[in-house]
């Protein structure tokens, strides 16, 4: 992408090379034939998901490696993911969205950070979905589900127990 500046000329060599010169002195060179070719479209990763607290890491790798469950003393996350392209020259663009309990949520506006907090998740499930545009405009996505155990005293097995005390007290 050019600047904003006006062009003061362009030259195109043999070998299909576009020279273009700003008014400014800037000088950029393109290769028509990449141009016309964009590169393969790169994958987008989750790279890991890791402890705000205590910086412990609780999925790394695979995609295809189910997350395990998260007690809700680990309920602050932060979810790293990346596009691997190597042709792009500007940082490439990310959003995000968390689907709670299959709950559609809005996208965050794009943005060049490649991480997203989450500091205090109640126990739920949870679908995270993040995705990449690269310089050609193509959008790829990739998404990771879990679930957050809920605390102690708000799990199955304390409500469990608070009804056998309730008929017992009966």
């Amino acid at each position: 992408v050019l600047p904003a500046n006006k062009s003061a000329g362009f030259h195109v060599t043999e070998n299909n090379i576009l020279w273009l010169a700003q008014q400014n002195g800037a000088i950029y060179r393109a290769d028509i034939q990449q141009l016309s070719h964009p590169p393969k479209q790169a994958k987008l990763h989750i790279q890991e998901v890791a402890s705000l607290i205590d910086k412990n890491i609780y999925f790394s790798g695979k995609i295809d490696a189910p997350l395990a469950l998260l007690e809700h003393k680990q309920s602050s996350i932060r979810i790293h993911f990346s596009l691997a392209n190597h042709s792009n020259q500007r940082p490439t663009q990310y959003r995000t969205k968390l689907h709670v309990n299959n709950d559609e949520q809005q996208w965050s506006p794009w943005s060049t950070e490649n991480y997203k907090d989450f500091p205090s998740l109640s126990g739920d499930e949870y679908t995270f979905v993040v995705e990449a545009k690269d310089n050609w405009q193509r959008v790829s996505q990739q998404t990771i589900s879990f679930e957050v155990l809920p605390i102690w005293y708000l799990s199955g097995w304390a409500w469990f127990f608070y009804t056998l005390l309730v008929i017992a007290s009966v």
